[in-house]
C-alpha cells in the first residue's frame, strides 16, 4: 500500500467510514437504489429520478447525506495529507494559485 493511502486509513487521523445502514431500515433501502440507480450506466436523469412510490423529501435526504459524507472524506483527506509544510500554499497545479477574499477578514485576494 502506498505511503498516501496508509496515511488516509491510519485510524488516529481525521479519517472516518462511512455510517452502515442496517438492512430493513428505510434509508438502507433508498441508498441502495440510489446506488442501484447510478451503476445503472450515464443518463443522470434516470439516476437522480425519485424512485416510484417513495417520499421526495426522504429521496433528497439520502442524497444530501451521501454528498456529505463524500465531501467530509475528500475534506478529511486533504487536510491530513495537506500540511503548512506540505502544500504551503493552495495552488491547481504549476500555473495556478488561489486565493482567498471575503466581507470581513481578507478585503482583497489573499494568498493562504
Amino acid at each position: 500500500m502506498s505511503l498516501a493511502l496508509k496515511q488516509v486509513f491510519n485510524k488516529v487521523m481525521t479519517f472516518r467510514r462511512k455510517r452502515k445502514f442496517e438492512s430493513g431500515m428505510q434509508c438502507f433501502e433508498l441508498r441502495k437504489k440510489a446506488q442501484a440507480s447510478l451503476n445503472a450506466g450515464l443518463d443522470l436523469k434516470q439516476a437522480v429520478q425519485l424512485p416510484h412510490g417513495e417520499d421526495l423529501s426522504d429521496w433528497v435526504a439520502v442524497h444530501v447525506v451521501d454528498f456529505f459524507n463524500q465531501v467530509n472524506l475528500i475534506c478529511g483527506t486533504i487536510s491530513d495529507l495537506c500540511t503548512d509544510w506540505s502544500c504551503p500554499v493552495i495552488s491547481g497545479g504549476l500555473r495556478y494559485e488561489y486565493h482567498w477574499q471575503d466581507e470581513h477578514r481578507y478585503k482583497k485576494p489573499t494568498a493562504l
